[in-house]
């Protein structure tokens, strides 16, 4: 069934992919975002994830049947330049949509998105399900925690129809280059267009991490609103991880560079792992799957 749904965080990389899925589904997006955006494809509200009069304000005009939260600061490494700004926007921000859908559109469901970071780096020897501790090792993935035990928390306190996706991380064309593939694809276009010449600046290569496509994710979120169950948390992984070092000989090999890797002590992180998860969930309520391959992504990000 058609539905109305409203999209923080709608002017960014996720938020731009999760409009098109929710309209080639049929449904009717509204954005919220502090960024004005006059090639959106949807009504646009202007205005900050913080501002809770704002957000309540805007949930009771727009009367949305559903709700996607992506508002937030995404980059790990910005907490270092704004851990205040990083916790009122990924937690109280969170709070205030949570707080404006309570109040005013009450029958509608809202997802959540926090980010499968929220485990940290166990050494499982067995897919982590949802209800397995969670464990941040970071401050980012530390307000995410907050952000998904509070969503779940309106949902129980509340019987408010809320749920919260658990993604990877997750990339594709049009991806900001302060994360780790659009650097490592800038680089490597660099270093072909001079013929190979050249170093590429890289952090740690032992991390090892799980990539999906933006796609893939999207439609993720789009069927755990149809489908989900409210109160519930769902992983969302590809079930594939490599490490740093095999992604850029992927990424190399797919450009024809064989580049010279210079260690960037800027770029250094402490060795850690996507934690391995259990998608039997997001599978029986969905019936989700990744469908799109990591070389399909890195050559579609090579040519754009």
């Amino acid at each position: 069934m058609p539905m109305r749904v409203l999209v923080t965080g709608a002017a960014g990389f996720v938020g731009r992919y999760a409009i098109r899925e929710l309209q080639a589904a049929g449904h009717s997006p509204v954005g919220f975002d502090r960024t004005p955006a006059a090639d959106l494809p949807c009504p646009l509200v202007t205005g900050d994830i913080r501002d809770a009069p704002l957000l309540r304000d805007t949930v009771r005009r727009i009367q949305p049947d559903a709700g996607l939260h992506l508002a937030a600061i995404a980059f790990p490494p910005g907490a270092a330049e704004d851990p205040l700004l990083m916790a009122a926007v990924n937690v109280l921000g969170t709070v205030a949509i949570c707080d404006a859908f309570r109040r005013e559109a009450p029958r509608a469901r809202l997802l959540v998105v926090s980010s499968a970071r929220v485990y940290g780096s166990p050494s499982s020897p067995v897919p982590l399900d949802e209800e397995a501790p969670l464990a941040p090792d970071s401050y980012y993935a530390a307000t995410k925690a907050a952000a998904d035990l509070l969503a779940r928390r309106y949902a129980r306190d509340f019987g408010c129809p809320f749920l919260v996706a658990r993604p990877h991380n997750h990339t594709g064309p049009g991806q900001p280059e302060a994360y780790a593939i659009p650097s490592f694809i800038r680089q490597i276009l660099a270093l072909r267009a001079q013929g190979g010449r050249g170093s590429l600046r890289v952090g740690n290569m032992e991390s090892r991490r799980d990539f999906l496509d933006v796609r893939d994710v999207v439609r993720a979120y789009r069927l755990l609103l149809e489908r989900g169950t409210p109160g519930c948390a769902y992983n969302i992984a590809s079930g594939h991880a490599l490490t740093i070092g095999e992604l850029i000989e992927r990424i190399a090999h797919l450009a024809g560079v064989v580049p010279h890797l210079e260690t960037d002590p800027s770029r250094m992180r402490p060795t850690d792992a996507s934690a391995p998860l259990d998608l039997r969930r997001i599978r029986r309520d969905t019936g989700w799957e990744p469908r799109i391959p990591l070389d399909q992504t890195l050559q579609e990000m090579l040519t754009v």
